[in-house]
């Protein structure tokens, strides 16, 4: 009987730990968005005419989709193409130097987010 009852105890420890576990990983899932116009969310493109320049916004939410305030960094693959007025702010501006397509990213705390912009 005695065997049972630790047993039993046992067990309940562990679905208590594990459970506390469980909810430590996720109160830390962030969701990291690029928010522009002509942003395409189905297929990750943004579009941008030539020598033109946008505001672009990093939209950054916890787990339970509240707004958080994290640094950022933003990049662009071919800066002969585009370029941000700023890398570091969550908004910022971003102009297109000329016409073709290369990727820009937005990073926070090891996340990233990779869009193709296309200028034409």
């Amino acid at each position: 009987m005695k065997k049972v009852f630790l047993l039993s105890l046992f067990f309940i420890a562990v679905f208590f730990i594990g459970c506390a576990q469980k909810d430590k990983l996720t109160a830390n899932t962030m969701i990291l968005k690029i928010d522009a116009p002509g942003y395409s969310y189905s297929d990750h493109t943004l579009k941008m005419s030539a020598n033109s320049t946008i505001s672009v916004r990093a939209v950054i939410k916890n787990a339970a989709g509240k707004d958080i305030n994290k640094s950022v960094t933003w990049s662009v693959a071919d800066s002969s193409l585009a370029s941000f007025s700023s890398n570091n702010s969550k908004e910022t501006e971003l102009t297109s130097k000329g016409t073709g397509s290369t990727d820009i990213t937005l990073t926070c705390e090891g996340m990233q987010v990779t869009a193709t912009l296309q200028i034409s």
